[in-house]
């Protein structure tokens, strides 16, 4: 689920920059497939807290760069996805991950809504 979510968003963040026509057989077979991984991905967050279940793990790490910094070059609705929301707020506020931001981009405000 986090590889194919992440290269979904990864995949049309960099078609995006290709400036197909919005009807173009690539783009939306792309864009059709990164909404079924965010599907996904909203609905294992709607039974568990984490990826893994209750306990934050790498699987964490390697979704919150897709949900968070990739969307700064795809711009991305994700107001209708509670879960995912709810999940990225539950990221935002771990110690860890405040100091990780700090560190490695100190002046980059984090998409966390």
């Amino acid at each position: 689920m986090c590889y194919s979510a992440g290269t979904s968003i990864s995949r049309n963040m960099i078609l995006s920059r290709l400036n197909l026509a919005e009807d173009h057989p690539v783009l939306c077979a792309m864009a059709d497939r990164m909404k079924r991984a965010l599907n996904l991905v909203e609905s294992r967050l709607g039974d568990v807290h984490y990826f893994s279940g209750s306990k934050f793990t790498a699987a964490d790490i390697i979704m919150v760069i897709s949900l968070t910094t990739r969307r700064l070059f795809l711009p991305l609705d994700i107001s209708p996805n509670r879960n995912i929301l709810g999940y990225l707020q539950r990221i935002g506020a771990r110690q860890a991950y405040q100091t990780a931001m700090k560190k490695c981009d100190p002046d980059m405000a984090p998409l966390l809504t």
